[in-house]
Parts: C-alpha cells; sequence; structure tokens
C-alpha cells in the first residue's frame, strides 16, 4: 500500500512538473497602429506582446482575425506582429484561448490600424536645384535664389491620389503650382484620405546671381507697355525674376520688348505723321467731293460775269439813245 502511494505521488508531481512546463499566459496586450503604408509591404512591426508563466506557451494559443487585405497580423514568440499592405482601416481581434490562460478564461483585445501614403511622390522647383535630392522621407529642402526673386514655380505630386495639398497655407492642386516666398520659407502640407498630415519645408537662400532686366518690376513693364501697345500682357521669369511685355496680335505690328529705343519710337512716329500729313494733302486733289464744288464756284462765277456784261451794254446802249435824241420825251 505504501509502494501504491509513493507512486502515486511521484506520478502527480511529474504530471504537475509537465503542466507547468507548459506554462500559460498571465497578460498580454495588443495595440493597432498609424503608419504609411508605401514601402512597407515586406516589413513587420512590433504592436504587442505577451507574459507567460511557468514557462513558454505556443503562438497558436491565439487567435486572430480581421485585417482583411489592409494588413497581415501574426503572434511570434512573445510578440505580436503586423505589415501593412495597403491604404486603409482594419480592426483586428486577438482571442487567447482558454487552455492556454492562466486564469483558463478565454480573453479578447481588438486593436485599430490605419494606413496612408504619406507626403509627397515628386517635388521640383523649376530653375533651381533641391538640396538635398528630393527623397518622399525627407522633410527639410533648400535652394538659393537671387535677391529680387519673390516666387517660384513648383511641380509636385503626393504619394496618395487624391490627397489635400496646401502650400503656404493656400489650397492646391497636384502640378504646377506658383509659390510666393514667405519668410524665406515655402511650406507644402499634404494630408491624406485617412487624416494623415506630413509637412515638407524648402528654405530659401538669398544670393544668386541677380539676373539682368530690362523691367525688373511688373509696373515698369507695364509703363513701356502702354506707350507702344494697344493690347498687351506682362509675364515673369520665375528664374530670374524679370519682366517682359508682349504686343497683342490686335495691334499692327507685334512689339517685343527685348530692344525697343525712345529714338526710334520717335523717329516712327515722326515719319507716320509727314505721311499721314501727305497723304491727307494728296487724297485733297483725288476728293471728286471737293473737286465738284471748285468747279461749281468756277461756273458760277463765269455766269455771274456774262450776265453783269449783258445788263452793262443794255444799260449803256440806252444812255447813248436819250444823249443822240432829247425830244425822244
Amino acid at each position: 500500500m505504501k509502494k501504491k502511494i509513493l507512486l502515486f505521488l511521484v506520478l502527480f508531481f511529474i504530471s504537475s512538473s509537465n503542466v507547468m512546463a507548459a506554462g500559460c499566459v498571465s497578460s498580454f496586450t495588443a495595440s493597432g497602429s498609424t503608419r504609411r503604408a508605401n514601402g512597407h509591404q515586406s516589413q513587420w512591426f512590433n504592436n504587442g506582446s505577451y507574459e507567460t508563466t511557468g514557462g513558454s506557451v505556443s503562438d497558436s494559443c491565439f487567435s486572430i482575425s480581421g485585417g482583411g487585405s489592409v494588413v497581415n497580423v501574426k503572434a511570434s514568440g512573445g510578440t505580436f506582429q503586423f505589415s501593412p499592405q495597403k491604404t486603409g482601416t482594419a480592426t483586428v481581434t486577438y482571442t487567447l484561448s482558454a487552455s492556454c490562460s492562466c486564469s483558463k478564461k478565454s480573453i479578447s483585445k481588438t486593436a485599430y490600424f490605419k494606413f496612408s501614403e504619406w507626403g509627397l511622390n515628386s517635388l521640383e522647383v523649376k530653375g533651381y536645384t533641391l538640396s538635398p535630392k528630393f527623397y518622399n522621407m525627407t522633410m527639410e529642402y533648400t535652394i538659393t535664389v537671387p535677391e529680387n526673386v519673390n516666387t517660384v514655380d513648383l511641380v509636385l505630386y503626393p504619394i496618395e491620389k487624391g490627397a489635400s495639398i496646401k502650400v503656404n497655407g493656400i489650397s492646391a492642386s497636384a502640378g504646377n503650382v506658383t509659390a510666393q516666398i514667405i519668410n524665406n520659407k515655402i511650406t507644402i502640407l499634404v494630408t491624406t484620405s485617412v487624416g494623415d498630415a506630413r509637412t515638407t519645408t524648402i528654405s530659401v537662400k538669398r544670393g544668386g546671381v541677380v539676373a539682368s532686366c530690362d523691367y525688373s518690376t511688373e509696373e515698369a513693364a507695364e509703363a513701356q507697355a502702354k506707350k507702344e501697345c494697344t493690347n498687351y500682357n506682362i509675364t515673369m521669369d520665375r528664374s530670374t525674376g524679370c519682366y517682359t511685355y508682349n504686343c497683342l496680335s490686335s495691334d499692327s505690328s507685334s512689339k517685343s520688348t527685348s530692344s525697343k529705343s525712345s529714338s526710334s519710337t520717335s523717329s516712327s512716329k515722326k515719319s507716320s505723321s509727314i505721311m499721314s500729313s501727305k497723304i491727307s494733302s494728296d487724297s485733297s486733289d483725288d476728293n471728286p467731293e471737293t473737286g465738284s464744288a471748285e468747279m461749281y464756284l468756277i461756273w458760277f462765277l463765269g455766269f455771274a460775269a456774262v450776265g453783269y456784261a449783258v445788263w452793262y451794254y443794255k444799260n449803256v446802249k440806252n444812255m447813248d439813245n436819250i444823249d443822240n435824241n432829247p425830244n425822244a420825251n
């Protein structure tokens, strides 16, 4: 009998040792995450862990559901891991089986994931070089411009199509954007469809070579354009800060601002005046209305002269008759 009791005790302790060696999960945590999806499809990130008592447990103690095609999740050696697959949101439930729980109760926890493709896919400043070279994970850049440049032309596209863009706080569309340099900075804010925002900053240094301009201000270009054009437009070269004007096709001749001197303009006006005067005098000779008036005057004077001659002749003859015949009355 004693031998049986001893054998029972030995088997009991062996069995207890095996249970303790298997261990159980005493607690676990699992949280969601918000991050860029782009470029991370092959990477795994930790988002939780579990603690055991009495030894290790198998990862199969946890069942994981949800995520869809947005995220892959797994339990691995005491941690929970996830890998983003595409932009969007996902809900994942982690459930510990009762057999692996130290409390012998099943426990579930929920985690929320939100993935987006942040920031810019490409960025260019026309006429200038970004330093460092553009990379979508770099948020700070520098360009150097001449002292007289106050705006630059950007070409930018976000990683996520449809993401909202603001340049210096003003809403803009992907593609070509004219940006004002404010306090020697240009800020570009990209907000994704799931609400994640990333700001890219371009710092502007002054000291580039100032271009030689015919017109360094819009007012100067416009003043000259008004002298030479009926209709015109004013443009600025963003890379130099210089203004130019062009007469539109509705003018008699198209003029450029590249080399127009005041002397040639004055000479042209004088020639035009002389030509206009000549045309005016010539045209009076050929004007049928003017010719007709002169002809009428000549005829009138002619008839008047004939009438006067006839009247004079008759009156003189009568006077002669009276003188020769005093008894006529």
